[in-house]
């Protein structure tokens, strides 16, 4: 199963059994929708087909890397045969994503810490006493976590000014397997790509699971 979304710019397929992710040109993109495993005997000629609007020669450049991603188990893999390789280094574990609401003021829009301020719900408790955002009221957060990747990523590429900061929600446990791939280290965390959040809390980290691995490819 692939989890496939854009942002910043950034086209990005998380492989859900795998955890491994990959940065995408627009062909790759564009190719995904019409990619089905297991694949028929002519589907390429179907794809270069489908894909005129590229040069054949890149279709089929792109066909094969998909074909060798998927070899390596990286891509549209099996669940029952296909499981991490040896690790060769890993980052840091983040720590549990939900953080205190005083961590939190900084980043959120005004509308949310009015609601916070006037006791209408809370956002982000930790989980001592966990009561959470309405998933109604998500879009909210939502929003502002990606404007503050956005500017974090400005920030990396020099487009404006000022010293690169790090916010601890947007932190990715990965790790390198044998072969080389970037895979994500918690899988539980990964599952949340592909599932319907059923709390704000779920919800919330799944948005800056996204923002974490757009930024890893600056």
């Amino acid at each position: 199963m692939l989890h496939t979304y854009k942002l910043y710019g950034t086209r990005i397929v998380v492989d859900i059994e795998s955890g491994a992710f990959h940065f995408l040109d627009e062909l790759d993109f564009d190719m995904l929708r019409y990619l089905e495993y297991p694949l028929e005997k002519n589907t390429l000629s179907t794809l270069r087909y489908d894909l005129a609007r590229y040069e054949s020669s890149d279709v089929s450049a792109a066909f094969s890397k998909f074909e060798r991603l998927n070899k390596d188990g990286v891509f549209a893999c099996d669940e029952e045969k296909d499981k991490p390789e040896t690790v060769v280094s890993q980052t840091a574990v983040i720590p549990d994503i939900t953080v205190g609401i005083d961590a939190l003021r900084p980043v959120f829009a005004t509308e949310v810490i009015r609601a916070v301020d006037s006791g209408a719900h809370t956002v982000g408790i930790s989980d001592d006493d966990v009561e959470h955002i309405s998933l109604d009221d998500f879009d909210i957060v939502e929003s502002e976590l990606e404007r503050l990747a956005k500017e974090i990523a400005k920030r990396k590429l020099g487009k404006i000014p000022g010293e690169v900061f790090e916010f601890v929600p947007f932190a990715v446990p990965t790790f390198k397997d044998a072969k080389g791939y970037d895979r994500i280290a918690d899988r539980e965390l990964v599952s949340l790509l592909v599932s319907e959040p059923s709390n704000a809390n779920d919800a919330f980290k799944r948005k800056c699971l996204e923002c974490g691995i757009m930024l890893l490819s600056i």
